[in-house]
């Protein structure tokens, strides 16, 4: 007999709470969704800004590998042309040996 007694009262309980705060459930739940979508956001934008990094950082590794120091530039000479403008900016002389060269 008790134990029917306790589940009756449980059920009320239950119901009671339900019929209570059922106002403030449907609140809740209505923005649900907008909640649900903000923190898919923030998942999927921090794990885009963690790759954007790592990818940045093997980029720039990549880069202190492949391109020349600043030993290897100092050596390198270029033939190129010596050009002699006058005070208007306009070219004179354009001094050549074997090989007329400008960089560009």
């Amino acid at each position: 007999m008790m134990m029917k007694h306790r589940k009756i009262r449980r059920y009320q309980m239950n119901k009671f709470i339900k019929t209570r705060h059922s106002h403030f459930l449907q609140k809740f739940n209505a923005h649900a969704p907008l909640k649900q979508f903000f923190l898919s956001c923030i998942f999927f934008g921090t794990i885009g800004l963690f790759l954007l990094f790592v990818f940045f950082t093997i980029y720039i590794g990549y880069l202190s590998v492949t391109l020349p120091g600043g030993d290897d530039l100092s050596k390198l000479s270029l033939s190129e042309s010596t050009l002699i403008y006058d005070k208007n900016n306009k070219l004179l002389y354009a001094i050549h040996g074997e090989e007329n060269r400008e960089i560009v």
